[in-house]
This record gives C-alpha cells, sequence and structure tokens, in this order.
C-alpha cells in the first residue's frame, strides 16, 4: 500500500502559530512546497495566513530539499543522510553510502518527474573535491509506499557549483536544470521530460567567469545563491565583484523553449541610507537573492562589511528598461551581525527561499551569541508589487544548537497550478482535503479548501470498507478527527457534503 505522510511525529506539540496581515491581493498556492525542514529539529508548515512550527525528534542537515505531494502532504526529503520519505525512514538504496554521495554536499533539489505518478528526481551538487552533479530517481509507490532506489546516482557533470535551480519548460510538461561551471563562464541547462534527463545541455556562455577558489573565504561565486523568477525568464545568480571582499548579481534572461541565457544586468553592491537614492557602491557581500511574486522586482541580502554593525539590509530593485540604471528602491535593516568569518556563512544553506505563498523567508546569518545560546533566527517579509514595503514578522527558535538551512524548493512544477503571473491574480490551492499531522496518534485536524458545505465524515479501511461515520462538528473548515480506539494502519478519510464525496485523503494511524 502506497503511503504518503506529513512527519509530523504524534505527541509533538505546537511551538508557534504566527498569523500575519495579507498586504497584496497577488497570493501563490504550491502545495509541493508546503512542508519545510528548517535546520534541526523545526518543522514548517505554511498556510494562506498562518506558519506554524512543530518541534520534532527528526533533524536534517543544513543543505537539504523537501517535496510535497499535490495534496500538500509531505513526501520526501534529500539531504546529507541521503534519501528519506515522509516518515523520515531512508527509502530503498536511498542512503548517502549507498548512492555514492560525498557529504556534506553542496545543494540537493526535489523534482516530480514528468508525465510518471510517485516519480520523484533527486538532484545533488556535491563540494569539492568531487564537486560532482548527480540524478537519482525514487519510486515511492514502490516498496509497499516506503519508496525505493531506482538505479543508483547517474553522475552526469563533473565540476560543478553549488548553484542549483530550476522551472519548467514553455510547454509546462518538462523542467530545465540549470548548473554552471566551477570556473569560467559557462552555464548548463539540463531538460529533464517524460522521457528521462538529457545528458547533453544546452551551454551559454555569458557573464563573468567565476572564481574557482577564493581560499580561506568561502567562495561566493561556487555558493552565492541562484534563483529563478516565477515566471521563469528571469534567473539571477550572486558572484563575486572586483574582488572577493565584494560581490555582485548578474542577471539573465532564460529563454524557457531553448535553455539558452542572454545576459541582462550586473547589479553591484549598493548601500542605501532611507534617503532619497543610494549612497554608492560599497565594500558588501551578498548573501540572498530572489524575486516578488508578479516578476517586478528583485530582491537582494546585503551585508554592509564598512558599518560597525555589520548591518544587514534586503534590498529591492526595480526591473525594467533600461537594466544598466536599476537602483535601490527602497530597503529595511532587520539585523546586525559580527565577525568577519560569519559573513560568509553560505555553508549553512541558502538565505532566501519563497513560500508556497509568495512571501520570502530570511535565515538570518549568525552571531556569535546565537550559537552560544542555541537560538535560530528567521525573517518572513512580503514584497508588494507594487508598492512599498511592508514590513517584516520574526521568529525565534529556542534550543537548535546548530545552525540550519532552508531546503531548495521550484516555484513550478509541471503537475500543479501554474503560479500567478500578473498582478491582482489569486491562485488558491486546487486541492481541497489535507490532515495534519499525518500520520497521528489520538487526535488530528481535518481541513476543507472548497466552496461547498462538509456535512459528514467518513472512514474507510485499506480495502475501502466503511468503519466510522461521524457528522462534521466544526464550523468553517476545520473537522478534528479523533482515533477513538481504531486499530494502527492506512485508511481513506472522506469528506461528504449535500451532493456526495467532496475530497478525501489518506490517512495513517501509528
Amino acid at each position: 500500500m502506497f503511503l504518503r505522510k506529513t512527519g509530523i511525529r504524534p505527541g509533538y506539540g505546537l511551538l508557534l502559530a504566527c498569523l500575519f496581515v495579507q498586504t497584496s491581493s497577488q497570493l501563490a498556492a504550491q502545495a509541493r512546497n508546503s512542508n519545510w525542514i528548517f535546520a534541526p529539529g523545526i518543522w514548517l508548515h505554511f498556510e494562506p495566513d498562518t506558519i506554524l512550527a512543530f518541534p520534532m525528534a527528526d533533524t536534517v542537515s543544513l543543505r537539504n530539499a523537501s517535496i510535497s505531494d499535490t495534496t500538500g502532504q509531505f513526501a520526501l526529503l534529500a539531504d546529507d543522510f541521503g534519501i528519506r520519505n515522509a516518515l523520515f525512514e531512508t527509502v530503498a538504496g536511498g542512503s548517502a553510502a549507498e548512492l555514492g554521495w560525498n557529504v556534506p554536499a553542496a545543494s540537493y533539489l526535489i523534482l516530480p518527474l514528468p508525465g510518471q505518478a510517485d516519480q520523484y528526481g533527486v538532484f545533488i551538487n556535491e563540494r569539492p573535491p568531487g564537486s560532482r552533479a548527480g540524478f537519482v530517481q525514487v519510486d515511492l509507490g514502490a516498496n509497499n509506499g516506503a519508496g525505493t532506489v531506482l538505479g543508483g546516482t547517474t553522475w552526469y557533470l563533473e565540476h560543478a557549483t553549488a548553484k542549483l535551480t530550476a522551472t519548467t519548460d514553455s510547454t509546462e510538461t518538462g523542467y530545465w536544470i540549470l548548473q554552471h561551471d566551477e570556473s569560467g563562464d559557462a552555464f548548463r541547462a539540463f531538460h529533464l521530460t517524460a522521457a528521462g534527463l538529457d545528458p547533453a545541455p544546452v551551454i551559454s556562455h555569458v557573464g563573468t567567469s567565476y572564481l574557482p577558489d577564493t581560499s580561506p573565504k568561502e567562495n561566493i561565486d561556487r555558493y552565492g545563491q541562484m534563483n529563478f523568477n516565477f515566471q521563469g525568464d528571469l534567473v539571477a545568480a550572486i558572484k563575486n565583484g572586483p574582488s572577493i571582499d565584494t560581490s555582485k548579481v548578474e542577471l539573465f534572461r532564460f529563454n524557457r523553449a531553448t535553455g539558452e541565457l542572454q545576459m541582462e544586468a550586473e547589479v553591484g553592491a549598493l548601500y542605501y541610507d532611507g534617503n532619497a537614492g543610494p549612497a554608492g557602491l560599497l565594500q558588501a557581500l551578498l548573501q540572498g537573492v530572489d524575486f516578488s511574486l508578479g516578476g517586478s522586482y528583485m530582491v537582494v541580502g546585503h551585508i554592509d562589511t564598512l558599518s560597525t554593525m555589520n548591518n544587514s539590509r534586503i534590498v529591492r530593485y526595480p526591473l525594467g528598461a533600461p537594466w544598466d540604471s536599476l537602483i535601490t528602491s527602497s530597503s529595511s535593516l532587520i539585523n546586525g551581525v559580527s565577525g568577519d568569518t560569519l559573513r560568509y556563512d553560505t555553508r549553512y544553506g541558502i538565505q532566501f527561499a519563497t513560500t508556497p505563498y509568495g512571501k520570502i523567508l530570511i535565515r538570518r546569518p549568525y552571531r556569535p551569541a546565537d550559537l552560544i545560546l542555541n537560538f535560530q533566527h528567521m525573517f518572513e517579509i512580503a514584497i508588494p508589487d507594487p508598492g512599498p514595503f511592508s514590513g517584516w514578522t520574526y521568529y525565534a527558535f529556542a534550543g537548535m544548537p546548530v545552525p540550519g538551512g532552508f531546503p531548495s524548493p521550484c516555484k513550478r512544477y509541471v503537475d500543479s497550478t501554474p503560479l500567478i503571473t500578473g498582478i491582482g491574480q489569486l491562485t488558491t490551492f486546487h486541492t481541497e482535503v489535507g490532515i495534519r499531522p499525518n500520520p497521528m496518534a489520538d487526535q488530528a485536524t481535518l481541513f476543507y479548501r472548497g466552496n461547498d458545505s462538509p456535512k459528514s465524515v467518513v472512514w474507510r479501511d485499506a480495502l475501502g470498507r466503511e468503519v466510522r461515520r461521524t457528522t462534521w462538528r466544526m464550523a468553517g473548515s476545520t473537522h478534528t478527527l479523533e482515533r477513538n480506539g481504531l486499530p494502527a494502519g492506512v485508511y481513506f478519510v472522506e469528506v461528504l457534503g449535500e451532493r456526495g464525496v467532496l475530497g478525501a485523503v489518506k490517512l495513517f494511524c501509528e
């Protein structure tokens, strides 16, 4: 029986639930990115107006990737421990040793394979000295739902950086997986379709050459973030500037039909002091880069290495002609850091990650005091498009002895509702029923996102036989499920309305 379960373990209470006010009519609902593991011991689940954070016993490495299924139920995790299913069990053949991975790795990415139900592609970029890029196919429908690796690791590129990102192709039936050589100016776009991964990439020699080594500093060319926008037609990459103490963003136009890149702009570090315009170039490190939901802005994380506090700012750049006149349009000071090596903390995973509803999460660089006190910090910001910054929501997680990083999600998937491409549109989850936590112990929350009114809930066993029927007891979109002595195993929970079944979800009772 194929199981698809969230990894929140029974008995772990809610750590925090923080509500934020929507500041824009733009929402993206990408069920594939509904659940993340943030650093060791924190599970993040995203709702339209809420981030739920749960403590958990299982841990994750600093660089990782996770993916949920199209119902928003947690499905798969890839990190330095290998490839694990929703119960954090290693899939058959999926340990790092069995796969031949050199860990800790530089980056991970997971994509649902086009046209193949329950099949996933796991991508890994190794750190030096290997620096290889590899691909693993996983069948989550095999091994009674626990999953298995099909064929081991295919190493398809030598001498890659940690930069790894993907978007759908122009037909929305395949992907482009974008890599960069560890030295030189070559981007390599690999096409993944229902026929498999094409080993012959589309090569674009564009932008400035990457530095192969910047020891003893962390190599920004190797580890600096690279991201597609939601629309998939722009990609931004952080790299070294005139010296290893400065950095810049190179912005490229991406052709989703051909996989080719074209240089659009080069953006240096600008210090914005809150006045009418930027004060000019400075000695700075750019650590995160992403795009606003509607595609009008590029968002960059700056660390001012000349200030006494090493202030970190989130700076928004307007995108549009003329490209060479990009200026800082607005910025917000979010924190101060100290210590030279901490400014180069790219080993702790990516700094920016986009939630399924279009907000940007920022992993704060670490201060010595944070490490001593076992605190991890993140910020959530909304980037109105258009409009000024609306501030941020701050989260602090205690009891986390080592720093952590965000996973590396894709923004577009071939089997999901397309994300929004303009201002004012609203895209919601197309999946109507979900359960959290799943697996459950004694109680769980059943939620329904459809337009009809639920009337009752039916439990069915693995053979489809009805074992319980209850009335939908709560007004609104949620209902409390109670196990009430049902034996451990797999169940199907149906939500019924006046016109029949409104939706169903698979549930595992431990």
